[in-house]
């Protein structure tokens, strides 16, 4: 699977997630509750819709356009449970970040 850096370490610091462009998709990217790094489709599975705009309560992200609901933690929609998120690959090397160009396969 191919990588892009999309930048240094340090700059993930904030426990806020960063939301990025990767060739035409949104993606965020944060640490969650375990410092562990993640990195997730940001775009409602409905209507596309972008979740980074979108209220969130904890894990939990309402889409701005029409309410959809999604876990973050796992990627569950909680409105249509064929809705999942796509996950990313995500890894962090010499003091990058480096995210999959194609979400992982969901098992």
């Amino acid at each position: 699977m191919d990588y892009l850096r999309i930048g240094a370490a340090e700059t993930f610091n904030s426990p806020e997630m960063t939301v990025l462009s990767l060739l035409g998709r949104r993606v965020g990217v944060w640490r969650d509750k375990t410092g562990e790094w993640q990195a997730m489709e940001m775009a409602c599975r409905h209507q596309n819709g972008d979740l980074s705009q979108g209220s969130r309560e904890g894990d939990i992200v309402t889409c701005p356009r029409h309410g959809w609901r999604y876990d973050l933690s796992s990627g569950a929609c909680l409105t249509e449970a064929w809705a999942r998120l796509r996950r990313y690959g995500i890894k962090v090397e010499k003091g990058g970040v480096w995210v999959s160009t194609r979400p992982l396969e969901s098992g």
